[in-house]
């Protein structure tokens, strides 16, 4: 991957904040604002109940999952999907950076804008009222990384699908709907009876959003071997299939030439 790449992706993006300024924000107050709202509506609603829930601790949660969730959360399936569909593959393809690299850096580089205008400042305060162990920050880095990786794997994934089928509409869907339920962004996944909560973490979704988040707020009962280790198994496993689907597809691809 060349440097001009990157720096032309970047150059286009600050275009576009500058010159959509209103778009800019309104996607920032759909991606978190609003979610945060809602999300804390219905959990202190559920704490009037619950008397043992810490609304404080919740409300920390909440905006700290869906944070998380923002970041590593992606639809590049649609624009995947698309090229596949109308050949602008085949553009992409003749160029000399690595393709599938191309549609990560894209997403990516957006999110870290995202990350450095809005999210970064709300961590730091959020660090400083919170008085944020800095040694457990560093515990959670192997969690972020791998929240990144399982969240763009799923959705490059339902994008490959766009090779053997039509509309790959239905798949985003039911990606999108198990990642809201299961990977934390919503409420914590320890609300759950513990039969189901023991099920969910051998599955990808609680890495996307809950682990993180429970890792950077102290609750260090997540940060084991064990955790780590099965989430990198998920991302060798959803990475292997992303690279065996995507080399099965080109050969699929009626305007791709080997």
């Amino acid at each position: 991957m060349r440097p001009g790449y990157i720096r032309s992706q970047t150059r286009v993006l600050l275009i576009s904040i500058f010159k959509y300024r209103s778009r800019f924000a309104i996607t920032f107050i759909g991606q978190l604002v609003l979610p945060v709202i809602f999300n804390s509506i219905f959990l202190f609603a559920l704490s009037e109940t619950e008397t043992s829930i810490d609304r404080l601790a919740l409300f920390q949660y909440v905006l700290l999952s869906n944070m998380l969730f923002t970041i590593s959360f992606s639809n590049v399936e649609n624009e995947l999907s698309s090229d596949i569909r109308t050949s602008r593959l085949n553009y992409k393809l003749l160029a000399p950076q690595n393709t599938l690299l191309q549609y990560f850096l894209k997403s990516i580089i957006n999110k870290f804008f995202l990350i450095t205008i809005f999210y970064f400042p709300f961590l730091i305060i959020f660090s400083l009222i919170r008085r944020q162990n800095l040694s457990t920050l560093v515990q959670a880095v192997p969690l972020l990384l791998i929240s990144v990786i399982v969240g763009y794997c799923l959705s490059i994934i339902i994008g490959i699908a766009a090779f053997w089928l039509t509309e790959i509409w239905g798949l985003s869907a039911v990606k999108n709907l198990a990642l809201s339920l299961f990977s934390g962004a919503l409420f914590p996944l320890s609300l759950l009876p513990e039969n189901i909560y023991r099920s969910l973490a051998f599955l990808p979704f609680p890495y996307v959003s809950y682990y993180p988040a429970s890792t950077v707020l102290d609750d260090t009962t997540f940060v084991s071997l064990k955790t780590i280790g099965v989430g990198v198994l998920w991302c060798v496993l959803l990475i292997t299939v992303v690279l065996s689907m995507w080399k099965s597809g080109l050969k699929k691809f009626e305007g791709y030439s080997v």
